[in-house]
């Protein structure tokens, strides 16, 4: 029983280094391209990174705006509570006048 999974996992390294060589064969085939393929990628990958920085920017952005508009609506609140609290404390005072 031992030895079956000894040798089953024998047998998976094998596979997995064979493709692990095909890989590395594939790659030196594109030895000749590097110097085109590289700065490709790296363009590629800076762009990528540059919308996905921008997106979550504007989504930022947007958030930081509701939460400032949110704020605002609170301070509009809080001056007419207290414009209300000191009509309500002037009809008060005139009462017990």
């Amino acid at each position: 029983m031992v030895k079956q999974k000894i040798l089953a996992t024998l047998s998976n390294i094998t596979s997995v280094r064979t493709q692990v060589d095909g890989y590395r064969q594939r790659f030196q085939d594109l030895k000749p391209w590097w110097p085109i393929l590289i700065p490709f990628l790296l363009w590629r990958g800076k762009r990528a990174y540059d919308r996905e920085l921008k997106a979550v920017g504007v989504k930022l952005g947007e958030a930081a705006l509701k939460k400032a508009q949110e704020q605002h609506k609170l301070e509009q609140q809080q001056t007419k509570l207290i414009e209300t609290q000191a009509k309500i404390n002037q009809k008060t005072k005139k009462g017990r006048n």
